[in-house]
């Protein structure tokens, strides 16, 4: 039993591919690096690595006049994708707007009252 609860503990944990679909995800609007960064809650050289490794594959650009990110058409195609793979790993999740906290109780889910995006962010960094 011990082993089941570990194994579903760190299926809660962002994979490379998830962090690569986040900054995508963000970056549907141009984005600096900075905001990158505080986003997705990534290190420095972590996210250096990650935008290198978009850019390199076409799924990320780097507008050169503004020096912002912005997912390319391929990168959007890469987003849709990730999205279609979790629903088919994950059926039984079901995608939850993110302007709401969900919280999942004896299998029923139940919606926290949250008045500004602020308290969101203050909810998800709590868990």
């Amino acid at each position: 039993m011990n082993r089941l609860k570990r194994a579903l503990i760190f299926e809660s944990r962002r994979n490379h591919f998830q962090v690569l679909s986040d900054i995508l995800e963000l970056c549907r609007a141009p984005q600096a690096k900075t905001c990158i960064l505080r986003t997705t809650n990534t290190s420095f050289k972590l996210l250096e690595t990650y935008l290198l490794q978009l850019q390199t594959s076409g799924l990320l650009e780097l507008q050169a006049k503004t020096r912002k990110y912005l997912t390319t058409l391929q990168g959007q195609r890469f987003i849709e994708a990730w999205n279609y793979l979790k629903e088919l790993i994950y059926p039984q999740e079901p995608l939850m707007p993110q302007t709401k906290k969900y919280n999942l109780h004896a299998n029923q889910l139940t919606t926290i009252s949250v008045k500004s995006p602020r308290q969101l962010g203050q909810l998800r960094t709590a868990k």
